[in-house]
């Protein structure tokens, strides 16, 4: 019974973690879509943070590129793009490409309860690594 009343804890605390592991082959393509959203950002295992935005205009100098945050300075390697309907690819897959990735136009999940109690689930975020394959050793 206790080991029942210990699983179904971490599943709960799983569930409302609002986190997701993806993992992607080198090489492979990441997407992730399901959100209107205009800009996303990513947390690099470095702990660099990038932001790249959608523009309809590719020949933008900065369009479908990640911009460091701090520096401002364009990630030349990475090829991806954010698309009209806010779905992020990232296509040929890099090491460099692991990383978190959010979007901070996504905001938490609040639900208001009918004793007045007010609980929330936060913002997704994708925790994206290789696949065991392609893990570094």
């Amino acid at each position: 019974m206790l080991q029942q009343l210990i699983v179904l804890s971490c599943l709960f605390a799983i569930g409302n973690a609002a986190v997701a592991i993806i993992p992607v082959k080198l090489g492979g393509e990441l997407k992730i879509n399901g959100y209107k959203v205009t800009q996303w950002s990513r947390s690099l295992k470095n702990g660099d943070v990038e932001t790249i935005k959608y523009s309809a205009d590719s020949s933008e100098p900065n369009a479908n590129k990640w911009i460091n945050d701090k520096t401002g300075e364009a990630n030349k390697i990475s090829d991806s793009k954010v698309l009209a309907d806010g779905t992020l690819i990232v296509s040929s897959f890099k090491k460099s490409d692991v990383g978190s990735y959010y979007s901070n136009e996504i905001k938490p999940r609040m639900t208001q309860h009918e004793d007045g109690l007010v609980t929330s689930v936060a913002a997704p975020m994708y925790n994206v690594i290789l696949k065991n394959n392609d893990q570094p050793s």
